[in-house]
């Protein structure tokens, strides 16, 4: 059953038609969202098991799917979605509740990938590092352990 996702309005902007968004399902981000993702993916649990008098290691499938943690990453834009995001991370932080999330790639205003999180629990708030030398935004990162996640073909 898919995740609907928070609608999101693309523009017909040629810089901008080949963004991303990254919806938490509970959470009205209304300006730009969450502007990095990282480390989405799986592995496999391996076995090792040495082979007697080869020498060698047989690797086998140890039976059990790892769904990688993910990071998101938004930069505060003094709206009130900073007040909402922050009340909802702590939020989750104090109650452990977990979430569910969709991100959607787009090329060319047409959706190219899409991928559901469940049971995402953002268990960390992290401040970024400051330095006057430096021009960035006010980066806050988000580590966040996701349960499951299926690319969803459309």
């Amino acid at each position: 059953m898919p995740i609907n996702p928070q609608v999101i309005e693309t523009s017909a902007d040629v810089l901008t038609a080949n963004l991303f968004t990254m919806s938490i399902i509970g959470l009205e981000l209304t300006s730009p969202n969450f502007h990095r993702v990282d480390g989405m993916g799986h592995v496999v649990e391996t076995v090792i098991h040495p082979d007697g008098g080869s020498g060698l290691q047989r690797k086998f499938h140890g039976g059990t799917i790892n769904f990688n943690d993910i990071t998101i990453a938004r930069i505060q834009d003094g709206t009130d979605n900073d007040k909402q995001l922050y009340k909802f991370i702590i939020g989750n932080l104090a109650s452990g509740n977990k979430s569910d999330g969709v991100f959607i790639k787009y090329h060319k205003q047409s959706i190219v990938r899409r991928i559901e999180f469940l049971g995402m629990c953002m268990f960390s708030h992290e401040y970024p590092s400051y330095d006057n030398a430096a021009a960035a935004g006010d980066e806050r990162s988000y580590p966040t352990p996701v349960d499951y996640c299926e690319e969803v073909f459309v």
